[in-house]
């Protein structure tokens, strides 16, 4: 299956977001080196919620490379990326790994390098073939934030998302 072209719902999926982290504020976890990154989303990645969705293990962490001193990091709101490959044998799209902006960029030391933004990265990580924030997304993100941060801040981010109009599977 490849992944949808169009990505409809980030906007609203980004606008939920920022809205439950400023109610989720007190769970919220900055991280000072990549290794400590690494070492949450290992933590992650451990979890018997992360088999049952059938993520990719290992997952590897890297910091985005800076593209010079005015970096489009700095004008962009993502602070994370999750990276896929295609298998040039079988066509097939397959986790490659997760990157992070850069720790000297601004923005980044401001929440890129955070609890949230690896458990949204992560939850991309789950299925490479689903639109991108999409149902299965949403579902996965949920679950990752239950797992991590427990079923008040699940709660939280599953209102939110309900008050910006995304469709959330059946449980």
């Amino acid at each position: 299956m490849k992944p949808a072209k169009y990505d409809t719902g980030r906007q609203r999926v980004y606008v939920a977001e920022r809205q439950a982290r400023k109610r989720l504020w007190h769970h919220h976890q900055r991280f000072e080196t990549l290794i400590a990154c690494q070492d949450f989303a290992d933590t992650i990645t451990s979890l018997p919620v992360w088999q049952a969705l059938g993520g990719p293990c290992p997952v590897r962490l890297k910091a985005m490379p800076r593209l010079g001193k005015r970096s489009w990091f700095v004008r962009r709101r993502s602070l994370g990326l999750t990276k896929f490959k295609t298998d040039p044998d079988t066509g097939q799209i397959a986790f490659s790994h997760i990157s992070l902006a850069p720790r000297e960029m601004w923005k980044a030391s401001m929440g890129g390098w955070d609890n949230f933004t690896i458990l949204h990265e992560l939850a991309h990580a789950v299925n490479p073939w689903q639109e991108k924030h999409g149902a299965g997304f949403l579902s996965a993100h949920l679950k990752l934030i239950e797992a991590s941060l427990g079923p008040d801040a699940r709660e939280t981010l599953k209102n939110a998302y309900m008050e910006h109009g995304l469709h959330l599977p059946p449980e």
